[in-house]
C-alpha cells in the first residue's frame, strides 16, 4: 500500500519539504499571528464595548478572506502554467508520475500551506470570546468557512491553470470565474426584472453561500435578511468536482506538443514582412509601448472596452426617478477608472522587468551603451501611455461627481481629507516601486504579493493610529507621517533596483 502511494505523493512530500525549509511561510504565519494580537488589543483598549470580540472577529475574518482569495489567486493558478512556461511539462510526464500525482503534488501542498496560515490564528482569536459578543462556536464556524472557501478556491484556481498555457490567463479566468459566482449573483439581485420564481431562488441561494455573506452572518454582523445555506457544503463538494474536472482535462491540455515543448515560430516571408515604425533614439521606450502595452492599437483598444464597460455601467445604474444621477454615475466612473488604473500600474510594473528575467533578456540590456539609469527611466516613459485611458474615465467621473454637487474638482472639505489625499498619493508611489522590485525578487506573484503585502501594511498602520493618536478623527500627523514612511520606503527600494538588476543579469 504504501509503495502504490508512494509514486503518487512524491510530488506533495518534496513540497511540503522544500515549504518547511523555506523563510517566507514561517514569517508570514508568525505576521498573521502578530496582526490577530494587535487587532485584539486595539478592540480591548479602544472600544471597551460589550460586543468588543464580535468587532474584532469580525474585522480578523473579512481581512483573512481577502488574504485568502490573494494567497489563492497568487498561488494557486500557476501551479501548472508555471511547468508549461519553464519547458518542463514534459519531462514531468516522461516520469512515473501520473496526472493525479501530478494534480496533487502541484496543488495540495501549496492548500496546506493556506490551510496554515489560517489556522495558525485560531487558538489567538479564541481570546475574542473573552472580550464578549461571540462563543467559541462562532470563532470555528468562521474558520470553518474559511477553510472551505480556501479549498474551493485552489481547485479552481487549478482548473483554471490546467486549460490555461501563461499564469496571466489563468489568474484572469479565475478572477472572471470568481465573478461569476460570488459577485455576478449580488449584482443581478440589485435591480431585478421580472424573472421567474426559480431563477430569484437561485440568487439568493447564490447569495447564501457566498463566503463573504455567510462570515458576517456566523460572526453577529447583521445580514439576516439573506437565507444563508451552508457554504460549507456548497465549496467542499464544489472543490471535489473542479478537482476531478482538472483530472479529466489534463491528459488533453497538458499532453499536447504546445504543452510539452515549446512552438516553433514560422517566419514569414521575405515579401510578407510588415515593418513598424522606427524606434528613433528611444529605442527601448519604443520597445515598451509597442510590445508591453500593445502600442496604438492596444490602446485604441483599451480605450473601446473602457467606453463600452462605462456605458453600460451607466445605463445600468441610470433611474429616470433619481434626482442624483449624475452623482451617481460620476461616483461609478471615478472608482472603476481608479480600479482599473490599479490594476493597470500592478501588471505593467510585474512586467517591465519581470518579463526581461522570464526570457533572459537582461544580459542583453545591460550591455547596451547607455547607463542604467537612462534604461529604467526609458522602459518606464514607454509604459505611461498605458493609462492614459483608464485615466480618462477617472477624470472623467471626478468631473460628473463635482458637477453633480456644485464644487470644483478635488476641492476638500477639511484637513483629515487633504492629509488622506497625500497618503494615497504616497502609497501610489510606492505600490508600483514594491511590484517592479518584487519582481526581481520572485519568479510569479510579484502582483498579488504586493497588494497583499500593502493591504497588510495599511491595516497595520491604520491599526496602530486607532489607539496611539489621541483624537482619531482629527489626527492628521500621523497620516502624513504614514506617506512620508511609504516615500522613503519607496526610495529605498528605487534605489535598490539596479543591484537587482544586475544581479539577475548575472544569472542569466
Amino acid at each position: 500500500m504504501i509503495r502504490t502511494l508512494r509514486p503518487l505523493l512524491a510530488l506533495f512530500l518534496r513540497a511540503v519539504r522544500d515549504d518547511v525549509r523555506a523563510k517566507f511561510p514561517p514569517i508570514m504565519r508568525t505576521l498573521a499571528v502578530l496582526f490577530v494580537l494587535l487587532v485584539i488589543w486595539g478592540n480591548q483598549r479602544n472600544f471597551n464595548v460589550g460586543a468588543g470580540g464580535q468587532i474584532a472577529l469580525t474585522f480578523i475574518a473579512l481581512v483573512n478572506l481577502a488574504a485568502a482569495t490573494l494567497f489563492g489567486l497568487g498561488s494557486f493558478s500557476s501551479a501548472i502554467t508555471e511547468e508549461k512556461e519553464d519547458e518542463t511539462m514534459g519531462l514531468l510526464r516522461m516520469t512515473r508520475l501520473n496526472p493525479l500525482a501530478i494534480l496533487l503534488g502541484k496543488s495540495t501542498a501549496r492548500l496546506a500551506g493556506g490551510l496554515l496560515f489560517i489556522g495558525v490564528q485560531i487558538p489567538f482569536v479564541i481570546v475574542c470570546i473573552a472580550m464578549g459578543g461571540v462563543a467559541m462556536k462562532q470563532v470555528l464556524m468562521v474558520y470553518a468557512i474559511l477553510s472551505a472557501y480556501l479549498v474551493f478556491l485552489c481547485n479552481l484556481c487549478l482548473l483554471a491553470s490546467v486549460l490555461s498555457q501563461r499564469s496571466v490567463m489563468a489568474v484572469a479566468l479565475s478572477l472572471g470565474l470568481c465573478f461569476l459566482i460570488y459577485v455576478a449573483p449580488v449584482v443581478a439581485s440589485v435591480r431585478p426584472t421580472g424573472s421567474s420564481p426559480a431563477y430569484a431562488e437561485f440568487l439568493r441561494y447564490m447569495m447564501g453561500v457566498n463566503p463573504l455573506f455567510h462570515t458576517l452572518q456566523t460572526a453577529g454582523a447583521g445580514l439576516p435578511f439573506l437565507p444563508f445555506g451552508d457554504s460549507i457544503r456548497f465549496h467542499l463538494m464544489g472543490a471535489g468536482i473542479l478537482f476531478l474536472a482538472s483530472w479529466a482535462c489534463f491528459n488533453h491540455f497538458c499532453s499536447g506538443a504546445g504543452a510539452a515543448a515549446p512552438k516553433r515560430r514560422r517566419n514569414p516571408e521575405p515579401h510578407r514582412r510588415r515593418h513598424g515604425s522606427r524606434p528613433g533614439s528611444l529605442a527601448l521606450a519604443w520597445k515598451e509601448f509597442r510590445y508591453l502595452t500593445g502600442g496604438w492599437g492596444g490602446l485604441f483598444l483599451r480605450t473601446l472596452i473602457y467606453a463600452v464597460l462605462a456605458g453600460g455601467l451607466a445605463i445600468w445604474i441610470w433611474d429616470e426617478e433619481r434626482s442624483n444621477n449624475l452623482r451617481n454615475v460620476g461616483m461609478l466612473f471615478k472608482w472603476c477608472g481608479l480600479v482599473i488604473f490599479t490594476v493597470e500600474l500592478g501588471s505593467v510594473s510585474a512586467r517591465i522587468f519581470g518579463a526581461e528575467r522570464q526570457q533572459q533578456t537582461l544580459g542583453g540590456l545591460m550591455g547596451l551603451p547607455i547607463s542604467m539609469g537612462q534604461m529604467i527611466w526609458q522602459k518606464v516613459a514607454g509604459c505611461l501611455l498605458a493609462f492614459l485611458p483608464s485615466l480618462t474615465l477617472w477624470w472623467l467621473g471626478v468631473m460628473l461627481y463635482s458637477t453633480a454637487d456644485y464644487r470644483r474638482p478635488f476641492e476638500e472639505e477639511s484637513g483629515l481629507d487633504s492629509a488622506l489625499t497625500i497618503m494615497w498619493l504616497a502609497e501610489y508611489v510606492l505600490f508600483p516601486v514594491l511590484v517592479a522590485s518584487l519582481s526581481l525578487r520572485m519568479r510569479r506573484g510579484a502582483l498579488l504579493s504586493a497588494f497583499g503585502l500593502m493591504l497588510f501594511g495599511n491595516i497595520l498602520a491604520f491599526t496602530l493610529r486607532r489607539f496611539l493618536a489621541d483624537d482619531y478623527y482629527r489626527d492628521t500627523g500621523s497620516i502624513y507621517l504614514i506617506a512620508i514612511g511609504a516615500v522613503g520606503f519607496a526610495g529605498f527600494l528605487g534605489t535598490r533596483i539596479p543591484a537587482q538588476l544586475a544581479a539577475c543579469a548575472a544569472e542569466n
